[in-house]
């Protein structure tokens, strides 16, 4: 990713992710 601010949100939608995907 050319930026970090996009790194970080896409980092943060898989960590959502992960938890639906636990419940």
């Amino acid at each position: 990713y050319s930026c970090p601010i996009c790194s970080k949100a896409m980092f943060d939608m898989s960590k959502v992710w992960k938890q639906m995907d636990d419940e």
